[in-house]
C-alpha cells in the first residue's frame, strides 16, 4: 500500500509532543499505534530540535515495525532530515511549494484550514494531499472565531469522504469520544485528536474507543461501499480495517 492509499484509508491521526515530561515516548508510541492510531503526528513547539529529531527517529522505527506512519508537524527542514513520508503544515506555515523544497519527492503534504476560503484554496492546490478542517470545538490560544461544525459540513460537501477522487480530510479541534458523534453527523469520517488521547489516564484505551467508533461509522455508511476497492483497485483489499503496507527499511 502506497502513501496515498494509506492516507485514504486512515481514520485516526494523533497529534502529540514528544512527552518529555512523562518520559515514556517509546512505550507511548507503541501503545497508541497498537491500539488503532493510523498516523502519528509529532509536533512539539517546546523541545529542542535535537530532541525532536531523536524522538522522530524512534517513532519512525516503531511505526515501521507496525506498518504505520509518522507525520512531521510544521517543520519541513526536520521532515527532510528524517526523509518523512508526510509533512503537516498549519495555515500560516507558508506555501506548499516552498516547504516541499526540503522534502523527498515522494513525501505528501497536509494543510490546516480554518475558513471556507482556506478550504477552497487548499482543495484546489495540487500540492496538498490532505486537509485538517477546524477547529471544531476548541483551539488553545486561538482568539479568532472557531469555525465549528459548519466548516465540517462544507468540507463534506466539497470533498465527499468516500469519493475516491476526493482529497482526504480530518476534522480537528477539541474532538473527544463524547462529542465525536456530532462530528460524524456533520459529515466527517476521519479525525485528528491530541488531548483526547495524550491526556487520557489510559491512552491506549482512549485510542481503542475512538478507533472503534470511527470503524463503526465507516461500516455503517452506505456511501462507503466499494471505497476501499476503488482506492486499491483490487477487490481482495476491499476492507476498512486498513491492511498494513509493506515495511520499508530506514537509514
Amino acid at each position: 500500500m502506497g502513501l496515498r492509499e494509506r492516507l485514504a484509508l486512515a481514520r485516526l491521526q494523533l497529534i502529540t509532543d514528544i512527552r518529555a515530561e512523562e518520559g515514556d515516548w517509546p512505550a507511548f508510541v507503541a501503545s497508541v499505534l497498537d491500539a488503532g492510531v493510523d498516523l502519528i503526528q509529532v509536533r512539539d513547539l517546546v523541545a529542542s530540535r535535537r530532541d525532536r529529531l531523536a524522538a522522530l527517529k524512534v517513532a519512525i522505527a516503531i511505526a515501521a515495525d507496525r506498518r504505520r506512519a509518522v507525520v512531521v508537524g510544521a517543520d519541513a527542514a526536520l521532515a527532510g532530515v528524517v526523509g518523512a513520508d508526510y509533512l503537516h503544515l498549519g495555515a500560516a506555515d507558508g506555501p506548499v511549494a516552498v516547504n516541499r523544497e526540503h522534502l523527498p519527492s515522494t513525501s505528501l503534504v497536509g494543510r490546516s484550514v480554518h475558513s471556507p476560503a482556506q478550504l477552497a484554496e487548499a482543495a484546489a492546490d495540487p500540492g496538498v494531499s490532505y486537509l485538517f478542517v477546524g477547529p471544531v470545538f476548541s483551539a488553545p490560544g486561538r482568539a479568532r472565531e472557531i469555525p465549528g461544525l459548519d466548516l465540517v459540513r462544507e468540507a463534506a460537501a466539497l470533498l465527499p469522504p468516500f469519493s475516491a477522487g476526493s482529497r482526504p480530510w480530518f476534522a480537528v479541534g477539541g474532538i473527544t469520544l463524547d462529542n465525536l458523534d456530532q462530528v460524524l453527523a456533520a459529515g466527517a469520517k476521519r479525525i485528528a485528536v491530541s488531548a483526547a488521547i495524550t491526556r487520557a489516564d489510559d491512552p491506549a484505551a482512549a485510542t481503542r474507543a475512538l478507533s472503534e467508533r470511527l470503524r463503526h461509522a465507516w461500516e455503517a455508511d452506505p456511501a462507503s461501499a466499494g471505497f476501499a476497492r476503488d482506492v486499491f483497485g483490487d477487490p481482495q483489499n476491499a476492507t476498512f480495517r486498513v491492511p498494513p503496507p509493506p515495511a520499508r527499511p530506514r537509514a
